[in-house]
């Protein structure tokens, strides 16, 4: 089960875009972290306030972005095999050009390995 959220630093960065700026900062990372459970290992619901990862382990350049469709954006990211072996990854998080966290996403947590590359898609619909 995977939780998610649109943090209230990006909803904040909205109104002002749709209200007085116009601009908006570009998704450009994602961050790979361990702390999206609990003691349980069930998934942490993410807070619209949070705006870090429960423990941020690796954050790194988008590999591709694209629209599936008019109204849907794809971020691409990944983790090398030789990336992060041995972490139990349990959340990530999509990080725009200002270096601020926008969005975060927990889940049941998924051992890396060496001999593993992990592909992570997420698909912001509008």
């Amino acid at each position: 089960m995977a939780n998610s959220i649109t943090t209230a630093t990006a909803r904040a960065k909205f109104a002002q875009a749709h209200g007085t700026s116009g601009t908006i900062h570009k998704v450009v990372k994602m961050a790979f972290g361990d702390g999206g459970v609990d003691g349980s290992n069930q998934p942490i619901p993410p807070v619209t306030g949070a705006t870090a990862l429960g423990n941020e382990r690796l954050r790194k350049t988008l590999d591709s972005v694209s629209y599936p469709v008019p109204t849907t954006v794809r971020f691409i990211g990944s983790l090398a095999e030789e990336e992060l072996v041995g972490v139990d990854i349990s959340e990530i998080a999509l990080v725009d050009e200002n270096d601020d966290i926008v969005a975060i996403k927990t889940f049941t947590k998924k051992g890396k390995d060496g001999e593993s590359e992990f592909v992570y898609q997420w698909d912001e619909e509008f």
